[in-house]
């Protein structure tokens, strides 16, 4: 937690407002909380990570000339987005995560397999 200093009656903390002094304050000792007395229950927030799939990963070493054609499949909301999901996770640099809002998520084929994940999230703009 990040402390909480009462120099000269000023409250200083890193936290902006007055329920994070007072959440600080309490992890530091300075004041006891009330227990807490509801939590709640947002089944969105505890995510399983999709569970790895088991493809061909075998090197391609021919040219992308070679590997046609390509087949681009939309899998939204279909039984292979659990595929894109979990191979998003295992080879983006930041994981999978549930995109928010309108998407689109595709799998590229070549020779009977996936080659390639790509999604696009769609997002509101205003005048």
């Amino acid at each position: 937690m990040r402390s909480v200093a009462v120099a000269s009656g000023q409250w200083r903390a890193a936290r902006h407002g007055v329920p994070g002094m007072l959440l600080d304050a309490g992890a530091g000792g300075q004041i006891t909380l009330p227990p807490v007395s509801y939590m709640r229950h947002n089944p969105l927030s505890t995510r399983a990570r999709p569970e790895p799939v088991l493809i061909d990963k075998s090197p391609i070493e021919d040219p992308l000339h070679k590997l046609q054609p390509l087949e681009f499949e939309q899998v939204r909301r279909l039984r292979r987005s659990r595929c894109s999901n979990s191979l998003m996770e295992e080879h983006h640099y930041l994981g999978y995560e549930q995109p928010v809002g309108e998407h689109l998520k595709y799998l590229v084929w070549a020779e009977g397999r996936p080659i390639a994940v790509h999604g696009l999230v769609i997002g509101s703009t205003s005048p």
